[in-house]
C-alpha cells in the first residue's frame, strides 16, 4: 500500500470520525451511508444498521459520495410481530431535508430506553434500479454524558 492510498484512509477515517463526533455534540446522530448492494437491498451503513440514540436526540442519515444510492425515496415502520412490537419513537417522523438526499428526524422526548423503532429504506440506487428495502432498527437509550 503506497503513501497516498494510506493518506487517503487515514483522511476518510477521520473525517469520518470528526463528523460522528460534532453531531454528537449537538444531539444529532449521524447515520452514514457508505455503500450499497441493489440486487439484495443491503446498505452499508456507519452504525451496521443498529442505531442508539437518546431522547430528544435528531436522527440525521447522509448519502456518502460513491455509496451507489441515488436517494433514499421513503422510510416506514416494518410491521412487527406482537411479541416484539416496534414503537412510534418520533415527534418529529423521517422526511426529506428540503430538496436534498438527506433525511432527518427527531425522537419525542416521552421515549423511554429500550424502546425500537425497526424501519425500512426504500431507495433507488444510481444504476436507476429500485431494490428491496434495507431494514436497519433504531434504539432509544439513555443519554451518556
Amino acid at each position: 500500500m503506497n503513501i497516498r492510498h494510506r493518506l487517503e484512509l487515514f483522511n476518510r477515517h477521520l473525517n469520518k470520525y470528526l463528523i460522528s463526533n460534532f453531531f454528537k455534540l449537538y444531539n444529532m446522530e449521524v447515520i452514514t451511508i457508505t455503500g450499497s448492494n441493489s440486487t439484495t437491498g443491503k446498505l452499508d451503513v456507519s452504525d451496521n444498521g443498529k442505531t442508539f440514540a437518546p431522547a430528544n436526540d435528531k436522527i440525521k442519515w447522509l448519502l456518502a459520495n460513491g455509496c451507489g444510492v441515488d436517494s433514499i425515496t421513503s422510510m416506514s415502520k416494518k410491521p412487527s410481530p406482537p411479541e416484539d412490537p416496534s414503537v412510534d419513537i418520533w415527534s418529529e417522523p423521517p422526511h426529506q431535508i428540503g430538496g436534498s438526499k438527506n433525511w432527518t428526524a427527531t425522537i419525542k422526548s416521552s421515549a423511554r430506553p429500550g424502546d425500537e423503532w425497526n424501519y425500512y429504506i426504500y431507495w433507488k440506487a444510481k444504476n436507476g434500479e429500485i431494490p428491496p428495502p434495507f431494514d436497519p432498527k433504531i434504539i432509544v437509550n439513555t443519554k451518556i454524558k
